[in-house]
């Protein structure tokens, strides 16, 4: 008994008892992290806090990664739609069709006047109505419509689900084979997601003067012809009254005009908004072409590029005119940028 006693005092190896061996083993791994890091029954109350506080900072955390991982993989599809889609145009262009499914019946019953390199895109789909491109930057994109301002706003020209979405033109406005014919104002709606030059970016890039005096032309290709506008006003527009003393710019809503003197009073307010002041000739008649676009980061205004259609005996002059005079609007109207 004694030699036991002793062999317990000591704690040797013969020492097997059940209460000895539950009390050197240890938790394991994993609850060792429980106790660690999640509230426990005999935690004071301020350690059960500095714990949640942790699982909550972990929370954030993981969220955060999970949404910058998920905005930069639908940047870089957005890229790659982009890539496809001018490739499709070149080789369409071409008149090199293999490679792409595109349904045979439906590319024959294309209208004749639809030009050639664009007749594959309107059998792919229907709503296509042309391009729209700003030379020397990554804004070149078919442009569609459909029966509202809603169904492209997230979904891309194959009509799939895609946050960037596609140029849209405004549901009221209206294209035909006869320019006379068409809308007055022809608006084309585009995302600015972020400081990417994917979509309608590029717009923002138009408070530099220097960017203007380079890229001073925009290119809207309607599926009939070939067209080019000249740019004659750059504004941030407010879409909240209490931005701009209780008014708002309407712009989106004037897709035709009554008279000459609805037209001129729309002018006119382009030119008070428009941050340059831009000498180009723009008369009852014309027809104009609105870029619109989110002013990007929460802001609650529209980046605006107004431009009036080139005509071809008109062309020289306008360009040479406008870019060589253009300065900056010291009576510009600026509105509140608002952040929510």
């Amino acid at each position: 008994a004694s030699v036991a006693a002793a062999m317990a005092a000591t704690g040797k190896k013969g020492d097997v008892s059940p209460m000895n061996i539950q009390e050197e083993r240890k938790p394991s791994l994993l609850k060792r992290f429980a106790r660690a890091f999640f509230p426990q029954k005999a935690d004071s109350t301020g350690e059960k806090m500095r714990k949640l506080g942790i699982i909550l900072c972990l929370c954030v955390f993981c969220c955060s990664m999970g949404y910058l991982m998920n905005h930069h993989q639908q940047g870089v599809n957005a890229v790659e739609t982009n890539k496809e889609l001018s490739n499709m145009k070149e080789d369409f262009k071409n008149g090199k069709l293999d490679g792409y499914e595109i349904d045979e019946e439906k590319l024959a019953s294309v209208k004749e006047e639809v030009l050639d390199e664009y007749k594959p895109f309107v059998a792919i789909n229907g709503d296509m109505q042309g391009w729209v491109e700003i030379e020397g930057t990554n804004l070149s994109y078919p442009v569609v419509q459909s029966k509202d301002n809603l169904y492209y706003h997230r979904r891309n020209f194959k009509e799939e689900d895609d946050y960037y979405g596609v140029p849209y033109l405004d549901y009221e406005c209206y294209l035909d084979t006869d320019p006379e014919l068409c809308s007055d104002n022809l608006i084309i709606y585009g995302h600015n997601i972020g400081n990417d030059g994917l979509m309608f970016n590029p717009l923002s890039y138009y408070k530099q003067l220097d960017f203007y005096k380079e890229h001073p032309v925009v290119r809207f290709d309607s599926i009939y012809k070939e067209q080019e506008y000249k740019i004659f006003g750059v504004m941030v527009t407010n879409a909240q009254p209490e931005q701009d003393n209780g008014t708002v710019f309407n712009y989106h809503q004037m897709v035709d005009f009554d008279d000459e003197e609805e037209f001129n009073a729309f002018i006119s307010e382009v030119r008070r908004r428009s941050m340059w002041d831009i000498d180009v000739d723009v008369q009852y008649g014309d027809k104009l072409l609105t870029l619109s676009t989110c002013s990007g980061q929460g802001y609650k205004n529209r980046w605006v590029v107004m431009a009036v259609l080139n005509e071809e005996v008109q062309h020289s002059r306008r360009i040479s005119h406008c870019v060589g005079s253009v300065k900056d609007n010291e009576s510009v109207i600026t509105v509140i940028l608002r952040f929510d």
